[in-house]
């Protein structure tokens, strides 16, 4: 029941897409040492492959193949953010001179580092500027895509575009002033409507993430909703299509399990597969007639952390099963024991089929809370009664799991204790932030004595606000 591809072939990092007009931007953009990829834990174990991208006759056989299975691959080619791997092929693309910041030179001549790490200069200078040859560069580019992909929509990105290097460029503020735009935003919205019109003219239908919406909507865009669901109702309040992917239901690039430390390395978050079961693409505030422009919803599985085509596997499958049922199916006649009953057989398919696909394993449930208020801004002692996990000797994983707040929060150190005396102290700082890669402690309880309270006792604090909530769990290995 997956019906859509969507097929995200440029980042800052890489493109991964030949053009004949430009062939720079695979060769030299498509080149990334993925040894120095990661953020967390560089790659220099595996052996892989450095760049690399997907010729114009890879492009086809791909089409075909998905075209033959009913599915619609639709490319993104983003812009006007996320631009470094096109910038350092093309410098005249970018935003090239000379400003001071914090007493010092900065510069916007890329010196293209292609790692996942943004230096100074790929951060300032990772997003096209607005001249018309820049304007007429993409859209040849997107010429040589539509050729290659029959889709009726084109997707071009548009988020988490900088606007410092727009703020700071002369001749953007004169086009600015030109156009009578007040504001970067609104210089943003202009880039797209140029895209919106071109490929309109053509036919197709631009589709761009939430972030397209800030300076005003192009005529013709439909919107990718992933910062939540609240850009895809304003979007569709105001007649536009809209495809919903909030990173709280959506995002395959999560873990999980809720100790992190116990799964292959994400990126952080947390997204079981129950969670993405009650996913319902059409919000209830949306009247009839406004949901009728829901298309539909779509997972995102994001590949930094992803090394080889196994994990990617493991981190998909059984999520996009309860995706492709939360789509398909309405919320009302939905039932997560039903599901779960009727995907056993589907994964004896997976394993003889050789998917590397997660086990099913119950979620457990939360054995305490932290609450808005309960950590404030200097660090403070909470205590938790968990007998009720503590059932034997053995090693017991602790996590803290953020449900709330505007901010998040720190843990200093945790302690378990029995009967009120320190059974284990660990002193290691740990954040509830959505990267959740140190969230968790394991302890080793050498002794069980039934009859004794169990209590988890931490120092904890709150960043960036003091209504943080969220839950505690407390697992056995």
């Amino acid at each position: 029941k997956l019906n859509v591809f969507h097929w995200h072939l440029v980042d800052d990092q890489g493109w991964r897409i030949e053009i004949k007009k430009y062939p720079r931007l695979a060769l030299v953009g498509g080149k990334t040492d993925y040894t120095t990829f990661n953020l967390v834990q560089p790659m220099a174990p595996v052996s892989l492959p450095q760049g690399g991208y997907y010729t114009q006759e890879d492009i086809r056989e791909v089409v075909r193949y998905a075209m033959d299975r009913f599915i619609t691959v639709v490319p993104e080619i983003e812009m006007p953010g996320h631009s470094a791997a096109a910038v350092s092929a093309y410098p005249e693309v970018g935003n090239r001179l000379q400003i001071a910041e914090s007493g010092g030179d900065t510069s916007f001549m890329l010196t293209y580092n292609p790692t996942f790490s943004s230096s100074g200069t790929i951060g300032w200078d990772s997003n096209y500027n607005v001249d018309d040859s820049t304007i007429h560069f993409l859209q040849d580019v997107l010429t040589e895509v539509m050729a290659l992909f029959p889709s009726k929509f084109i997707h071009i990105g548009g988020d988490e575009v900088d606007k410092r290097p727009w703020h700071a460029n002369p001749k953007a503020q004169a086009r600015m002033k030109e156009l009578g735009l007040k504001d970067e935003n609104e210089l943003q919205s202009w880039f797209v409507r140029q895209m919106d019109q071109f490929l309109a003219a053509h036919g197709r239908r631009l589709v761009g993430w939430d972030e397209i919406l800030e300076g005003g909507l192009a005529p013709g865009a439909t919107v990718m909703s992933w910062r939540g669901m609240a850009g895809g109702v304003t979007a569709a309040r105001a007649g536009h299509d809209v495809v919903m992917a909030p990173t709280q239901f959506t995002y395959l690039d999560y873990y999980q399990w809720v100790a992190p430390r116990l799964e292959p390395l994400a990126i952080g978050g947390f997204l079981p597969l129950e969670r993405i079961y009650d996913f319902d693409p059409v919000p209830a505030e949306l009247t009839a007639q406004e949901a009728t422009h829901i298309l539909g919803g779509q997972a995102q599985l994001w590949s930094e952390f992803i090394p080889h085509p196994r994990q990617m596997e493991y981190m998909a499958w059984p999520r996009l099963c309860a995706l492709a049922e939360a789509v398909w199916s309405p919320k009302e006649s939905r039932n997560y024991a039903d599901f779960l009953s009727r995907l056993k057989p589907d994964l004896e398919k997976m394993k003889i089929l050789d998917v590397r696909f997660r086990p099913l394993t119950p979620m457990p449930a939360p054995i305490a809370h932290w609450k808005p208020g309960d950590a404030v801004a200097q660090f403070t002692e909470h205590e938790w009664d968990v007998t009720a996990a503590i059932t034997a000797p053995g090693q017991y994983d602790a996590a803290f799991l953020q449900t709330g707040g505007r901010g998040h929060t720190e843990v200093e150190w945790i302690e378990l204790r029995e009967n009120g005396e320190v059974v284990q102290r660990i002193t290691r700082s740990a954040s509830t932030d959505w990267g959740q890669r140190s969230n968790d402690y394991m302890f080793g309880l050498q002794t069980y004595h039934p009859g004794s309270r169990y209590t988890l006792r931490a120092s904890m604090r709150d960043v960036g606000g003091v209504d943080a909530a969220g839950d505690i769990y407390l697992v056995s290995q």
